[in-house]
């Protein structure tokens, strides 16, 4: 159940100028946010404390790709579950660690494997560590744009 959650990751986009090398504005380029952005991989504990906060990425990177590239694959060990969006698609690499993930719903419905309840604290967790990004951003303590 969830209650088994070691932690819950997602990416947050931090909109950006323009890179004047065409090379790094394609690889900033978003096509789910249409602009230029950063993309860093966090991981928060069910508690809410930060786990992982990765480098920034260009925009164009994908939830995969920045899961392998971002070394937050190192913080999995064996029987851990994670809480993940739907546009993780990373259970292939979970389990070579012995570890799985949980994605919740699209709809927030009471389900058997999400009730009601969960679904209101796992949110709430998500967004007191999306506030904390928001929080080290603006603090500039975020790395340069990988």
């Amino acid at each position: 159940g969830t209650d088994k959650i070691r932690q819950i990751i997602d990416c947050t986009e931090l909109q950006m100028e323009k890179a004047s090398e065409p090379m790094a504005a394609r690889t900033c380029w978003s096509e789910y946010k249409h602009r230029y952005t950063a993309k860093i991989l966090a991981g928060v504990t069910p508690n809410g404390g930060f786990s992982f906060v990765s480098e920034a990425y260009g925009g164009r990177i994908s939830n995969p790709q920045i899961v392998k590239a971002s070394g937050w694959l190192d913080t999995i060990e064996e029987l851990d579950r994670i809480l993940a969006d739907k546009g993780f698609l990373i259970d292939d690499v979970l389990a070579e660690k012995g570890a799985s993930s949980i994605v919740p719903p699209k709809k927030f419905n009471s389900t058997p494997k999400f009730p009601k309840w969960r679904l209101r604290r796992l949110g709430s967790d998500k967004q007191r560590w999306v506030w904390g990004l928001e929080v080290a951003t603006a603090a500039g303590r975020l790395p340069s744009v990988k």
